[in-house]
C-alpha cells in the first residue's frame, strides 16, 4: 500500500484511546469509521464491513486493538499494519478456481 493511501487510512481514525490496564498505558485501540472512508471504493467498504464482521459497531467502526508491545508507538504501527492488512484483503479479488477445481465441481 502506498505511502498517501497510509496516510489515509490513518487520517481517517476517529480516535485512538489507550486503556487504563496498569501503571503504563501501552493498549492502543484504533477506530476507523469504514461508511466515511469514500476513498475506499463501495465493494471495499462492504467486503471489509462483511470480512471483519465482529470488530465492527454498530456506528459502523472498525475496531483494531493492540496491545502485544510495551510501547504505545509500537502498538500504533502494529495496530496500522493490521488495519493495513484488512483493508488489502477486503480489496483483493478471490482467484479464479484452476481446471481442475471447476471440473470436480461439474462432476458433483
Amino acid at each position: 500500500m502506498s505511502t498517501s493511501v497510509r496516510q489515509m487510512i490513518i487520517s481517517s481514525f476517529i480516535t485512538t484511546t489507550t486503556s487504563v490496564l496498569s501503571s503504563v498505558n501501552t493498549k492502543v485501540e484504533l477506530r476507523f469509521h469504514v461508511a466515511s472512508a469514500d476513498w475506499l471504493p463501495e465493494w471495499v467498504r462492504q467486503r471489509l464491513i462483511r470480512l471483519e464482521r465482529n470488530r465492527v459497531t454498530k456506528h459502523g467502526e472498525l475496531v483494531v486493538t493492540s496491545s502485544v508491545y510495551r510501547t504505545q508507538h509500537q502498538n500504533l504501527s502494529d495496530a496500522i499494519s493490521r488495519l493495513q492488512t484488512m483493508v488489502n484483503e477486503a480489496g483483493s479479488l478471490p482467484s479464479q478456481p484452476s481446471a481442475a477445481t471447476v471440473a470436480k465441481i461439474k462432476h458433483l
